[in-house]
Formats: structure tokens, C-alpha cells, sequence
């Protein structure tokens, strides 16, 4: 089963998610920020969702709020019907592109554009027809433009949404930490290049997160572009969560991603759009460009060639693992233990936590390709507690043997440790996930 956002049940028709807005922050009945999600009803028999002609008559919108954690589900331009994504009746236009990050400027939703010295507005009805009150609010949101990306277009334009997906949104709890500004919450702030290895990079990361996640958190303390894209979001934020309320009306908006591509070096990658038109006239044959929804791959070169990864916590055996004087590390009951969900659950943004959605929202999290990487998974030096062990080995041979009572959420967690036992450190090349 797939997963279902309650906030997305209107009804049996299909609707498509037009654009991500602004962030709402965690109330004191919420533990969780909303983020502002547009969409726009479709007609049944529809093509290409975002091509306008597919879009119902009357047009109808609707504008939902979910939780932040769930943002690696939200893909521009995917196809929802009674809450759950389906796969559209035409996939979009595809276009690959190659270019240097220095490449775009970051730019307001309401922008002009200058096409052949003419301005023209960004994001115009005929480039995605959005409700109007949807285009007023999305007037504060960011997107990254490129002029004269390839011979075929005048234009790429990216929303800043689509690049931090693909780029830094590796997990729930990532998204969770990097739009309030605690990147050092993911990565320990020590980590760093080695000194003796200037293509060495080390980083620490806190128990939370994966080890696949690191590459991307390790950018954006590396690379230059990654810090400066970093913190100019979070800069941003701040300022427009210290705005509100005050001042004009684009003062008063809310919080908006403002970032481009956090690399130093050329990125090359797929994506999924539609091309939009700019006329000089109406007499004029159309300029293009190409407004992206999806990143479907991408990859690129990062500054450091060896990434070395350490734990702040994790449940691998260390060194001093069969050290009799260890204290425990579980409950002596297992009531305490979490149990997996009974089957799926739909994701509701008015409950906490929302670990029932996290898995799903973790399968779809962006990633990208490190061109030549090698990742070392580094060993762990000093253990705290005492692994558990399943079951004592007399009581599980001879016919004898006695079933074993654990629970299923304790028998998952002696499986992930028993996991860390069979595969010990190694050293593997990176090809994306």
C-alpha cells in the first residue's frame, strides 16, 4: 500500500499538486511546522498534468497545510486521488541539463524575466494556471533561474522547493532540523577535513540519521556553495519568521526555501517539466523555456573524495562490546519498546508524532550521485551498554528447544544489531542511494 495524506481526501478526483508555499511553526498544541501545499483539480480523461488544457472545467483549487516532515512526498506536479499519489496518465516532458551552479540567480515567483530584451513575467498564467489566490500567496516563494541553459530553451527555471528535495531533504527528521537551522543537530560541528588528507573529509553524524544522508550533510559544511546556500536559507527564514506581522504585505508572508544548487561544481541532471512560452507579440513565434517540477537525477563531483563516517550513538558493537561490567541497554521489560504499526496508516498532519508516515516520506527522500566518492564506515571505539542477546543458547537447541516469547518490535531491534554483528566496517564506492 502507499501511503495516504488525510489532508489530500476532497474527493474521488484527481488532483494535482500545483506548487509548495510558505511554513507555518510548531504551535504549543504541535510539534511539527506546515508547509503550504496548492492543488488544482484535473479532468479524468487528462494527459500531461501540467499542461493547462488538463486542468477541469470549472477550474476548482484547494490549498492544504501538511507537516514538514512529510516534504519528500510532495512532488511538484504528482497526481493525488482520495489522498494517495497515482501515477499520471502521461509522465511529463523530460529534459536533461548540464550546468555550473554559479549559472542561476534566485528569484520571487512574481518576478520579470528578461527574454530577448523584453521583460516578461516568470510565472504567468500560461506557464502552470494556479488559483489566484494561490499565485498571491506564492509571491515571496524562490525559484532559480538560468538563462541560455542549452541550445532549445531561453530559460530554466527551478523552484527552490524541488532543489532542497532533491539536495538536502534525505529524511523527515533532515527537513525537520535543516528548516530551522540546526544542521549541527544532523552532523557534529567538529567534523571537518583531516588534516594529513585534504581529500579526506570526516563526518560525525548523530544516531538519527543514515548513513546515506551523510554525503549531502557533509556538503554543505565542505563545499562553499553548501555553506552559503545553507545559510542563506536560514538567514531567510529567520528573517521572515522575525517579519511577520510587521511592515508591508510581502514583510507579513510567510516563511519561504530560499536556496539554489549547493555544489561547487557543475551538476548534471534529469528532470521532469513542461516547456513555457514568452511572445514578443501576438503575432511573434514564442521563445521557450522550461519550468522543472522534479529532479529526477543528479549528479556531481563533491570537494573531498573519501568521506569518512562516525557516529555519535549508533547500536554497533564497539571494541570493549563483550566487557562483562557493560550496563544494560533496553528495558527489562519490553513494554517500553515501540511496536511497528499495525498495517498503513493514513498521515495525518493533526497528529504526533507522525512516524507512521516517516517511512514513507523516507523512501521517496531525495539523493543524488557523488561522482567517484568512496565512503568508509568508521569503527566504533568504546560500546556504553551491553548488546541484548535474543535468547540464551540452551534453551534454543535440541528438540527441547523452547520457542521464543519476544515481542516483534523487540525481536526487530535485536535484528538490527545482529545486522551491525554480520557486517562489520568496510569500505564501499558511492553510486547514488
Amino acid at each position: 500500500m502507499a501511503a495516504q495524506i488525510q489532508e489530500f481526501r476532497f474527493d474521488k478526483s484527481p488532483w494535482r499538486l500545483d506548487y509548495l508555499g510558505g511554513l507555518h511553526d510548531a504551535e504549543h498544541y504541535r510539534q511539527e511546522s506546515l508547509i503550504d501545499v496548492y492543488l488544482s483539480e484535473l479532468d479524468m480523461g487528462s494527459g500531461d498534468p501540467l499542461l493547462n488544457p488538463s486542468l477541469a472545467e470549472p477550474p476548482r483549487h484547494k490549498v492544504a497545510q501538511v507537516k514538514i516532515g512529510q516534504l519528500p512526498l510532495l512532488k511538484h506536479g504528482s497526481v493525488w486521488i482520495d489522498g494517495i499519489e497515482v501515477p499520471p496518465a502521461k509522465l511529463p516532458r523530460q529534459e536533461r541539463f548540464s550546468l555550473s551552479p554559479s549559472a542561476f540567480q534566485l528569484m520571487r515567483f512574481d518576478s520579470q524575466v528578461s527574454i530577448n530584451g523584453q521583460l516578461h513575467k516568470l510565472m504567468g498564467p500560461s506557464s502552470l494556471r494556479i488559483g489566484r489566490d494561490a499565485a498571491a500567496a506564492l509571491a515571496n516563494s524562490w525559484i532559480a533561474v538560468a538563462y541560455n541553459p542549452n541550445p532549445d530553451f531561453e530559460l530554466l527555471a527551478i523552484p527552490s522547493t524541488v532543489i532542497f528535495q532533491k539536495c538536502m531533504a534525505t529524511s523527515p527528521d533532515a527537513v525537520r532540523h535543516l528548516v530551522h537551522g540546526l544542521l549541527d543537530k544532523i552532523v557534529d560541528p567538529t567534523s571537518g577535513f583531516l588534516d594529513d588528507e585534504r581529500g579526506t573529509f570526516y563526518v560525525e553524524l548523530f544516531k538519527d540519521f543514515k548513513d546515506r544522508e551523510a554525503k549531502a550533510m557533509a556538503n554543505l559544511k565542505a563545499s562553499e556553495a553548501g555553506r552559503f546556500e545553507y545559510t542563506r536559507m536560514r538567514n531567510e527564514l529567520v528573517r521572515a519568521r522575525a517579519n511577520q506581522g510587521m511592515g508591508s504585505t510581502r514583510q507579513r508572508s510567510l516563511p519561504h526555501l530560499k536556496l539554489s544548487f549547493p555544489f561547487d561544481r557543475p551538476v548534471d541532471f534529469l528532470a521532469l517539466g513542461k516547456s513555457i512560452a514568452f511572445y514578443a507579440d501576438k503575432n511573434s513565434l514564442p521563445k521557450w523555456g522550461f519550468l522543472v517540477t522534479q529532479i529526477h537525477q543528479l549528479s556531481t563531483r563533491l570537494p573531498f573524495d573519501h568521506l569518512v563516517i562516525g557516529r555519535k550513538n549508533d547500536a554497533k558493537r564497539g571494541k570493549n562490546a563483550d566487557d562483562a561490567d557493560l550496563p544494560d541497554g533496553w528495558s527489562n521489560s519490553p513494554e517500553g519498546l515501540s511496536r511497528v504499526p499495525d498495517g498503513d496508516q493514513p498521515i495525518d498532519s493533526s497528529n504526533d508524532p507522525s512516524k507512521d508516515g516517516d517511512k514513507w516520506a523516507l523512501e521517496a527522500a531525495g539523493d543524488f550521485t557523488a561522482e567517484g566518492l568512496i565512503t568508509t564506515d568508521e569503527p566504533k571505539e568504546v560500546q556504553k551498554y551491553r548488546n541484548l542477546q535474543r535468547v540464551s543458547s540452551a534453551l534454543t537447541q535440541g528438540p527441547q528447544a523452547i520457542r521464543d516469547p519476544t515481542p516483534m518490535a523487540w525481536q526487530m531491534s535485536i535484528s538490527t544489531q545482529r545486522k551491525h554483528q554480520r557486517y562489520p566496517s568496510r569500505l564501499t564506492t558511492s553510486s547514488g542511494r
